[in-house]
């Protein structure tokens, strides 16, 4: 599935259920994503900010990611949330994203300068991502046209 072409409508950012010791609700989490493709979902990004990525651990995330990828099935595309803390952690999450097979990544990407912005989305595009650059609003994959 190509998201740049089929993706239109709501992207939901999945929030992160827990049990009351603390771990993550698989179950939840399993009900909730297909509770929003019922209602018209048209993808999923995880994790992202509302799924307390920055709490979770990097095994809590992949089962998150996992668990929504196993329950659509492919129905609609998954955006995998790659944003980090820096350029090496941002490459390693959308590397594993990519791999549990998320269709897509976004990261947020600090601009320091025009050479730095474009050398992080060059190297993200490398993985293979479909890229849509918000310079320039164009899309394509396996690389971006903003250099």
């Amino acid at each position: 599935m190509d998201p740049t072409q089929t993706l239109r409508g709501i992207i939901t950012v999945l929030n992160t259920p827990f049990t009351a010791d603390d771990r993550i609700d698989v179950d939840g989490l399993a009900a909730h994503v297909e509770y929003a493709i019922q209602w018209g979902a048209a993808g999923f990004l995880v994790p992202a900010l509302a799924a307390e990525v920055y709490k979770l651990t990097q095994d809590e995330r992949r089962l998150i990611v996992r668990t929504v990828l196993d329950v659509t099935r492919g129905r609609i595309p998954i955006i995998g949330g790659a944003t980090a803390n820096t350029p090496e952690d941002r490459l390693a999450a959308a590397r594993v994203l990519l791999e549990l097979g998320c269709e897509a990544v976004l990261a947020s990407i600090p601009y320091v300068d025009d050479a730095d912005y474009s050398r992080q989305v060059e190297a993200l595009a490398a993985l293979g991502p479909t890229c849509s650059c918000s310079r320039t609003g164009m899309r394509r994959a396996m690389g971006c046209p903003c250099r």
